[in-house]
């Protein structure tokens, strides 16, 4: 059975920058996923989902105030 996805946050707070989601890509083992991201710049990189999610809390957090 598949594991429910999550909604992944379109932007987050990688290394102290805002950055940008541009898509998911799965482990080959299936159990893994990871985010690549933009940063403002536009080059590519990528995160764990759980990095990502973290930095999605913190841009929020952000955003908020």
């Amino acid at each position: 059975m598949d594991k429910p996805v999550a909604k992944t946050p379109k932007y987050a707070i990688v290394n102290g920058d805002e950055a940008t989601f541009a898509e998911l890509l799965p482990h080959t083992n299936g159990d893994t996923t990871i985010v690549v991201y933009t940063d403002a710049s536009g080059k590519r990189f990528y995160a764990t989902e759980d990095e990502w999610s973290h930095g999605g809390r913190e841009f929020s957090t952000k955003a908020a105030r």
